[in-house]
């Protein structure tokens, strides 16, 4: 994980918050990773709490996920995978992001679990920022 630098100004990656693979057999797939690696799956997938290295009262989590290869949730068509990164500070973050031409492609969402931004890398792949809500993960 990244360690967050407390001498950075807000508006950065803190950390991986997620990973979500398409496929076109999500039930065969959840369940050789459930039986081939022991991951206990449930409805949303697998969420891993974690202790940060530099203040280990603060909880967080990275999520798993394995979705549907039409799931509407990839704004990339075709696209295998996605990252979701922990971010500190999302609307400072757009903020620096649409001064150097970089949009979302679509409007923020926010939910119980916090905040999300979808943008593009140079390479066009679709990237998840997420403000999280940890208290609302259970940690």
């Amino acid at each position: 994980m990244i360690q967050q630098n407390s001498s950075k100004s807000p508006g950065h990656i803190t950390g991986i918050g997620g990973i979500f693979l398409r496929s076109s057999q999500v039930d065969r797939m959840n369940d050789w990773y459930s039986q081939s690696l022991g991951l206990d799956i449930g409805p949303y997938g697998v969420v891993f709490p974690w202790k940060q290295h530099d203040d280990p009262d603060q909880a967080g989590a990275t999520c798993w996920n394995i979705m549907d290869k039409d799931d509407r949730y990839f704004l990339v068509e075709g696209q295998s995978y996605m990252v979701n990164y922990r971010v500190d500070h999302l609307a400072l973050l757009l903020e620096k992001l649409k001064k150097q031409g970089i949009e979302t492609l679509k409007p923020v969402e926010t939910h119980e679990f916090g905040s999300f931004a979808w943008i593009l890398d140079p390479d066009g792949n679709q990237i998840e920022l997420w403000e999280p809500v940890d208290q609302a993960l259970g940690l």
